[in-house]
């Protein structure tokens, strides 16, 4: 797994201070509805971190509720995946 913890890059997307603030420690469904309400207030959320909480990346997931292991693992692949066109 390429879960190395809460602070490995399978668990973290971009945000501003603030949105990042208005998500906090909350549980996925809760960040990803906050989320949603900050886009629809006009701050600008990465298309990559929309898509992590939209689950986009991990076309199999089965649960809505949580970021799962899997859900990280998938991310992580599609990260590669990009940076596999920049880097040697």
């Amino acid at each position: 797994s390429e879960m190395d913890g809460i602070h490995s890059v399978g668990n973290l997307a971009l945000l501003d201070g603030k949105s990042n603030s208005a998500l906090n420690n909350s549980v996925f469904l809760t960040k990803k509805a906050r989320l949603i309400q900050l886009e629809n207030e006009g701050s600008f959320i990465p298309i990559c971190t929309r898509n992590v909480f939209m689950k986009h990346y991990n076309q199999k997931s089965s649960n809505l509720f949580h970021w799962s292991i899997e859900d990280m693992d998938a991310y992580v692949a599609e990260i590669k995946a990009t940076l596999k066109n920049y880097l040697n």
